[in-house]
């Protein structure tokens, strides 16, 4: 399993709905191609996290890179994941609504920002992005309750 982060930068205006709409768009293509994962949209920063067949991750991430409504600032590459972390999730966006929860979205543009200003061992980069993933992951499944703790 092939997976990689990319951090970019907004560079035209886009709103809630323009955003719905790129993740729509890129969840229906990624279900035909079999990639997984969560898109984030962060004040003028995008955050996504892919997860795939090596193959298929390097072509999207061609696309991706060539999408004139960003401009990717920092990709790392996660190669030999054990697991999908997002196997359920063809494209995951994780909203407004959603923030309140899942802080270490914010934590891993900070750690994507700093390995780039550093010279870190590939080994040590995986790790921290593994960790925060797999934090991620476990936040965004959690169920959530109402005010008389039931699941809803």
């Amino acid at each position: 399993m092939h997976a990689l982060i990319y951090l970019s930068n907004i560079s035209q205006p886009l709103d809630k709905d323009d955003v719905i709409e790129i993740a729509t768009k890129a969840s229906i293509k990624n279900k035909r191609i079999g990639v997984t994962g969560f898109l984030s949209s962060r004040g003028s920063k995008f955050i996504q996290y892919l997860e795939g067949e090596s193959e298929t991750i390097n072509e999207l991430i061609e696309t991706i890179t060539n999408d004139p409504r960003h401009d990717i600032q920092h990709t790392i590459h996660l190669r030999n994941q054990p697991h999908r972390h997002f196997a359920n999730w063809s494209m995951r966006l994780i909203t407004t609504d959603d923030e309140s929860r899942v802080l270490p979205d914010d934590t891993l543009i900070s750690v994507i920002q700093d390995i780039a200003k550093s010279n870190y061992e590939p080994a040590i980069v995986d790790a921290q992005i593994y960790t925060i993933i797999n934090r991620i992951s476990r936040i965004l499944y959690m169920p959530r309750y109402d005010n008389k703790n039931r699941t809803i």
